[in-house]
């Protein structure tokens, strides 16, 4: 062999049960019965399906004592070309002092060069050891038969729970009353009824319930009816039937029946929520599994979430189980949501699949179950804080665009205006001069100055001074720029009497956009393009005062006129 037996042991751990790359073919296919003292075959026909052409290691596993010690050749090896078969036969030999009963091993058929992941595969077999019996009878040794009579290839097949009624046909052969006893030794108590009755019989008599007396050379019928408990697993029994002779205590008589208990394949199950609500937790529930037929099952579980939503992430330990007959299984589901931080801001469904397949392909009662959980919506304070947010966010924005929201340019403003004096004399043929301060002056067009009467007459004309190239010819002696314009004694025309109020006006330089967002600006900065307007305090000019006769009287008051003398 080609591994040893710690390697084969451990890889019997995950072995399957029949199948793989192979096709396998039994001979008999259920228990193999036989005498005390005799030798029995099984025949395995092995088929390579696969694409290889592997060495495969058939033997008797070394744990199934004793019945490897019974083989001849418990040991054996074949190569497999692609599609070939070939058949194997061991030999079994028992030993005369066997005792009756059951015995099962285990062949295993190997591949470990060609197929590691998916052999040793293991069968499970049985042999059914007879009590050994002399040939050697007399004439006058009893009989019986069985019927209807049973064959080792051809097992009556049976439900659970279904009554089988054979007939134990003896027939006392002696020249003496004898008295017999059925028994079956291999079956429980609750599995068989025996009845003694003479309605069957030619001429026997019922001794009670535990015997049946047959006079010499008569024939009786006892009736033997096999109940297979409701929880009995599927496969073949043998059970021997054993008839014993008060006259000849030692004499043996034995015959063996065959069944056959058909499958039921029967699974229920129960989903029990654990936590059924997402909050801090995951949720989690438990799957309860019952095998309520007679066959284990091997099943494999997965979960997922229906229509597709891949929402959470569903973890299930374990995925696979092994359930026996009447047996039971729990499975632990676990729902988590895959992006906690997506936690809706209301309370949210969400279904999901439980999905059973059976490995061996045994039908089930269904193949999903649904299930649900209820993702718990965010605590109110999270929506106030949402709020807060979406608050702040919209001022950052309305902040941001007033930042870089384009902005006209700033507009010339008038700083200051006045008049160099307030009052003037008409008779020192002075002109009223005027002082002010503008900033921007790069943004002015013109500069218009004129004077007007309190009650509103222009008394004095407009002065337009055009700023576009800078300080004109007229001001240059009176202005000078700097970060603000500066003018300073200017003179006007206001040179007659009277009082003048002088207006200041400055007229930006128009700005011309093209394109729609241009004009829309334009617009918006229309009212900042205005020509913005400064007036002074009232300036007089006093006139020059009119001449007025103050005295006028003689030197003296009398005077003497007299005449001169030639």
């Amino acid at each position: 062999m080609t591994d040893n037996p710690q390697s084969i042991a451990d890889r019997k751990e995950h072995a399957n049960a029949i199948g793989g790359p192979f096709g396998i073919i039994l001979n008999p296919l259920g228990d193999i019965a036989v005498t005390a003292g005799e030798s029995c075959d099984l025949s395995i026909t092995i088929i390579n399906d696969a694409d290889k052409t592997p060495l495969v290691n058939i033997f008797v596993d070394e744990t199934s004592q004793p019945v490897r010690d019974w083989c001849v050749i418990p040991e054996q090896r074949l190569a497999l070309g692609v599609g070939q078969s070939s058949e194997i036969t061991f030999q079994f030999e028992i030993p005369i002092e066997t005792a009756s009963g059951s015995y099962g091993f285990v062949v295993v058929i190997d591949a470990p060069d060609h197929y590691p992941e998916d052999t040793p595969i293991l069968l499970q077999q049985r042999i059914q050891v007879l009590p050994y019996v002399q040939e050697a009878r007399l004439a006058s040794d009893p009989t019986f038969t069985l019927q209807p009579p049973t064959r080792s290839d051809q097992p009556i097949p049976l439900q659970q729970g279904q009554p089988l009624e054979l007939a134990v046909l003896v027939d006392n052969r002696s020249d003496r009353v004898d008295r017999f006893r059925l028994l079956c030794p291999d079956l429980d108590r609750d599995w068989y009824q025996i009845i003694y009755e003479d309605d069957f019989s030619l001429g026997g008599l019922i001794m009670g319930e535990q015997y049946l007396e047959l006079n010499p050379g008569e024939q009786g019928v006892i009736r033997l009816i096999i109940t297979p408990p409701l929880n009995t697993p599927a496969g073949v029994y043998t059970p021997t039937v054993s008839l014993k002779s008060l006259n000849n205590p030692d004499l043996v008589l034995l015959d063996v029946v065959y069944l056959q208990i058909l499958p039921v394949y029967l699974l229920t199950a129960e989903l029990v929520t654990l936590v059924g609500r997402i909050r801090r937790q995951n949720a989690a529930f438990t799957l309860f599994l019952k095998n309520q037929g007679n066959t284990p099952r091997s099943l494999q579980i997965a979960v997922a979430g229906a229509d597709e939503d891949t929402t959470c992430r569903y973890t299930v330990e374990p995925e696979a189980m092994d359930i026996a007959p009447t047996g039971s299984g729990a499975i632990a589901i676990e729902v988590a949501p895959l992006k906690r931080w997506k936690r809706p801001f209301y309370t949210r469904v969400i279904d999901f699949n439980i999905r059973l397949r059976d490995l061996d392909g045994h039908a089930l009662p269904s193949e999903v179950f649904p299930g649900s959980v209820v993702w718990d919506g965010r605590p109110w304070w999270q929506f106030l804080i949402l709020v807060l947010l979406a608050i702040g966010a919209i001022g950052t924005l309305i902040f941001l665009i007033w930042l870089f929201f384009p902005r006209p340019p700033s507009p010339p403003e008038i700083l200051e205006f006045s008049p160099q004096s307030s009052f003037y004399e008409e008779e020192n043929g002075e002109a009223v001069r005027l002082n002010w301060q503008l900033s921007n002056p790069n943004r002015l067009k013109t500069i218009t100055v004129q004077g007007v009467s309190p009650q509103g007459l222009v008394i004095s004309r407009p002065v337009e001074y055009d700023m576009t190239q800078g300080i004109p010819e007229a001001l240059a002696d009176f202005c000078q720029i700097e970060t603000i314009l500066i003018c300073i004694n200017v003179p006007t025309d206001a040179r007659k009497p009277g009082d003048y109020i002088f207006k200041l006006t400055a007229a930006p330089i128009p700005q011309r956009r093209s394109g729609l967002f241009g004009r829309l600006l334009s617009r918006i900065w229309r009212t900042r393009r205005s020509p913005v307007s400064l007036e002074t305090n009232i300036v007089r000019i006093d006139a020059t005062p009119t001449p007025e006769v103050l005295d006028f009287s003689p030197t003296q008051p009398n005077y003497t006129f007299s005449l001169a003398p030639n």
